[in-house]
């Protein structure tokens, strides 16, 4: 089972936390993506359409301000499938390894970036995620969007024995998969949700008592609509 999907799935700000110390130490050393730079049109050249440039993955992410009560806290980015698997995922080698970037790689994977989301106030028990991946066409989005719901949502029952998986769709978001978790039915909650827009696929998770569906719904919405022109195909 990969590294990520406790943390995405994470229904509890321990299990969202539980990655904090390998961010802080990839911080140190990961580059960061840029978007693709656009080509240059030679002196005298007929003037041609370029397709559009890639996102950066960090216009693909949550940003203060979106979130009331927390704020992004760390980012790591990866510019390609291997970087992914082995910098973000943590699957240095061995099998799954290659057999990760092998899945990436035929799905196009061209960029992508991961974040935490931690409490602006210190008092509070809230915590979250945002993810952002960009392929090379929508096909590809929508094959990682298949391929992590189910993923996900076994690796957070598992990590749950208490658990309960409440199933929905985000109305305002067309073809999004999402499932709040309840640890013993009054502990808490976390909230994972799951979209695809043009060739971007991104994740919202939220860990936050009684209020994660809304919260998670209100920025996964609000992030779709602000990402769906760069994202178009």
């Amino acid at each position: 089972m990969r590294p990520t999907a406790s943390v995405l799935a994470a229904t509890t700000a321990s299990m969202l936390l539980a990655s904090t110390a390998a961010l802080a130490t990839f911080l140190e050393t990961a580059p960061a993506v840029a978007g693709a730079a656009t080509p240059k049109v030679a002196t005298g050249s007929p003037t041609t359409s370029s397709p559009p440039a890639t996102p950066a993955p960090a216009t693909l992410m949550l940003q203060t301000g979106d979130v009331s009560g927390l704020a992004p806290s760390g980012s790591i980015t990866a510019a390609s499938a291997t970087q992914w698997v082995r910098s973000i995922e943590g699957l240095k080698s061995g099998r799954a390894s290659t057999k990760e970037i092998r899945t990436f790689t035929r799905e196009g994977f061209e960029a992508g970036g991961y974040e935490m989301l931690t409490p602006v106030h210190k008092t509070t028990q809230e915590d979250g995620v945002s993810v952002g991946m960009v392929f090379a066409s929508p096909r590809g989005a929508r094959a990682e969007l298949r391929r992590e719901v189910p993923l996900q949502l076994k690796s957070a029952l598992a990590q749950t024995p208490n658990g309960h998986a409440h199933r929905f769709k985000v109305a305002s978001i067309p073809g999004s998969s999402a499932y709040t978790i309840t640890e013993g039915g009054t502990t808490g909650s976390g909230t994972s949700i799951f979209f695809d827009t043009g060739h971007c696929f991104l994740v919202i998770g939220i860990a936050a008592a009684h209020r994660s569906p809304r919260i998670a719904s209100d920025a996964a919405t609000l992030l779709y609509h602000r990402v769906a022109a760069s994202c178009a195909s």
